[in-house]
């Protein structure tokens, strides 16, 4: 089942804390997982930076209700129903709404609502996403606006200038390291199918050697290709190396690379390579920052744990 919403857990929490006062926001996610029998797997769902879905969801909801004095707090992080609270559960249709006004008179916001006069009116969809939801969001589709527009971009370079490219990024992955003059881009004649060479020590003991496809989207590269790139590795007497293309790798080609016993190399395509560029800020510069803070509940707990 899909996870619900945080503006679906009032009313769950509510019940909860009717039967049992006294509970840590770990204490309600617990119960709340049986209730609405929730797996592994989706209880334990995480976003893209790794915070836990359910349990986010679950101290925004918290917030809201004891901002909205349905809950109150009679120890540090320990939840119960108040006065508010117990009056509101026998009319529980109304909660939403009069969780939703007193936020929005507290200062708060969970979006715009369509009439601001009217407290009945239905909340915009939005609502039932966290805040920590919407930023993550809106971060992930910038972030992949961008990588598409990178991608654009290496299409409409020449091959020689996309080999330059692609050694620019590996040098700021770190390939190479400190070493003096470590990646070197091949002539554009004579390569042998060899577009740029890594310097992997000093003395220059190991190479890793790159093959770089600036590709129209759709024109993937096959097996054949990954044969001959194998090929090149033999005649230089290596057998490390990485495949770069703007376009995508075929089935074939993919398994073919995995399978090798003696070669070690690794496949790029077009939507890898410009994620690795984002990440390693090839082309891109920082537009803005915002810091996200938080409350230090220990630093409070100090001055509430006597109340």
């Amino acid at each position: 089942m899909a996870l619900p919403k945080f503006n679906d857990l009032y009313i769950p929490i509510l019940q909860i804390l009717s039967n049992k006062g006294g509970q840590t926001p770990k204490e309600i996610s617990n119960v709340l997982r049986e209730y609405y029998n929730l797996s592994d797997e989706e209880y334990n769902s995480v976003t893209l930076k790794g915070n836990n879905i359910f349990y986010g969801r679950v101290g925004w909801s918290l917030s809201d209700l004891y901002r909205s004095q349905l809950l109150e707090k009679p120890q540090p992080r320990r939840y119960q129903l108040s006065s508010k609270g117990k009056k509101m559960l026998r009319s529980p249709e109304e909660i939403e709404t009069y969780v939703f006004q007193s936020i929005k008179e507290l200062g708060g916001s969970r979006g715009k609502s369509t009439d601001q006069d009217n407290p009945k009116v239905k909340q915009p969809s939005n609502l039932s996403t966290t805040p920590d939801e919407l930023l993550e969001q809106a971060y992930h589709e910038i972030r992949n606006e961008c990588i598409q527009r990178i991608l654009d971009e290496l299409q409409r370079t020449n091959p020689y200038q996309f080999e330059r490219l692609t050694l620019q990024a590996l040098k700021a992955m770190g390939y190479g390291g400190s070493i003096k003059d470590a990646l070197k881009q091949t002539k554009l004649s004579k390569d042998g199918g060899i577009d740029g060479i890594i310097k992997e020590d000093v003395l220059g003991l190991g190479h890793i050697y790159i093959q770089a496809k600036r590709y129209a989207a759709k024109n993937n590269i096959g097996r054949q290709d990954i044969q001959g790139f194998v090929g090149a590795l033999m005649g230089a007497q290596s057998n490390k190396g990485i495949f770069i293309t703007t376009s995508d790798f075929s089935k074939d080609a993919k398994e073919y690379a995995e399978k090798l016993s003696n070669y070690s190399i690794v496949l790029i395509n077009g939507i890898q390579l410009a994620e690795y560029m984002y990440e390693y800020n090839i082309g891109v510069q920082r537009e803005r920052v915002y810091e996200v803070k938080k409350l230090d509940l220990d630093f409070w707990d100090e001055y509430t744990e006597n109340q």
